[in-house]
């Protein structure tokens, strides 16, 4: 991890066997009274904004997990160790970042993490949240039991490097039948974007409202197309402004899906 953790937090690893081999990764944990909510990080790697959105779900009475999905590299300016990151990310198997209509197995590794979340806390649900290429994984968790709410903020993988792949959502044809599912039983499903917003395309955020039409969705309005994290952007928003609304919505799905 590129940034200190803020006081509270303990790291501890999460490893579970998946279809595609065991995965492993560190998870910073801080404790509340509420249940947890599973907070996953932006590229390139869990920065202060993540924490800043932690904190927040926090001082509302959540317990936090924040898994470290991927990382800088290790050396050279902070451009440098981004980009080898990104490039580690972008081969990485588990993620399924050039794949279609194929779920990685990051997302059962998340998913067995939700369940190990639960149980710690004596079977209470949890919630995820993902943002960009992580949005889509918080989708595919729903079809673990334990995860009563989900929060896909400007899904960006699978990459949309040809047209047809602005649509996909990044899981099986199977996968999302089980959501759907899922979601009709009462699951929660929030999904938001800025409305201009190229990597997050605006076909793929269609794709999921018509697949789920009892979803909570959001487009924040903007002129440019580089507009990305909502969340990130929303914390420290203005009343009275859609990003505001955006987070204020939010926490309120959430409490009406994981109440405290």
């Amino acid at each position: 991890m590129s940034v200190a953790a803020p006081p509270g937090y303990v790291c501890q690893p999460f490893g579970t066997q998946t279809t595609r081999g065991y995965i492993r990764r560190r998870v910073y944990r801080r404790t509340a009274a509420g249940p947890t909510v599973i907070l996953m990080h932006e590229a390139p790697g869990i920065s202060p904004s993540t924490f800043r959105i932690a904190e927040f779900l926090h001082a509302a009475g959540y317990a936090v997990a924040l898994p470290e999905l991927m990382r800088p590299g290790p050396f050279g300016p902070e451009k440098v160790r981004n980009a080898t990151g990104m490039l580690r990310f972008c081969v990485a198997r588990e993620l399924a970042a050039f794949s279609s209509n194929r779920t990685g197995s990051i997302v059962e590794w998340l998913r067995d993490l939700a369940g190990a979340e639960s149980a710690a806390d004596k079977g209470r649900n949890v919630a995820v949240i993902g943002m960009c290429f992580s949005g889509g994984f918080a989708l595919g968790a729903l079809l673990e039991d334990a995860v009563s709410a989900a929060v896909s903020s400007q899904p960006a993988l699978p990459f949309p490097i040809w047209f047809g792949r602005a649509v996909d959502i990044g899981l099986s044809r199977d996968d999302v039948g089980g959501i759907q599912g899922r979601v009709v039983a009462g699951a929660g499903l929030r999904v938001m974007r800025y409305a201009k917003d190229y990597k997050s395309p605006g076909r793929r955020f269609q794709r999921i409202v018509d697949d789920f039409p009892t979803c909570s969705s959001q487009q924040i309005p903007t002129s440019r197309r580089n507009d990305h994290s909502v969340l990130r952007d929303s914390i420290d928003a203005p009343p009275g402004t859609d990003l505001r609304d955006a987070r204020d919505l939010t926490l309120a799905f959430l409490r009406q899906h994981l109440p405290l």
